[in-house]
């Protein structure tokens, strides 16, 4: 269990990473929420980003890494910083796999 939470953090490092270069500002790691902890908060002008980190080992269970409910509280806790910081808000999972490799895909 150890092993994989430093995994996870990595992960949110290389995650972190490719953001700042493409000019997001962090705002905050681990954000907790009345509806879900959020893996990274980041801004790019008048827009946040709300991104949850994943592991991959095979990508066919990409589906599963994410379970609808945990879906469902990660736009609740969008909508509520949306209302909290009055600013539009983009929701993305982040899947990254053993080769280090970024999969994003936009929450709807």
């Amino acid at each position: 269990m150890y092993c994989e939470h430093l995994k996870g953090l990595r992960y949110e490092q290389i995650v972190l990473s490719y953001y700042l270069d493409k000019n997001w500002i962090l705002l905050g790691q681990r954000i907790k929420t009345p509806f879900a902890e959020v893996d990274l908060l980041l801004k790019q002008g008048k827009l946040l980003k709300l991104i949850e980190v994943k592991s991959l080992g095979n990508e066919a269970f990409m589906n599963y890494r994410i379970r609808q409910r945990q879906k469902e509280r990660l736009i609740k806790a969008g909508q509520f910083l949306h209302f909290k910081w009055k600013m539009d808000v983009e929701l993305e999972i982040v899947f990254v796999d053993n080769q280090e490799e970024l999969t994003i895909i936009p929450l709807d």
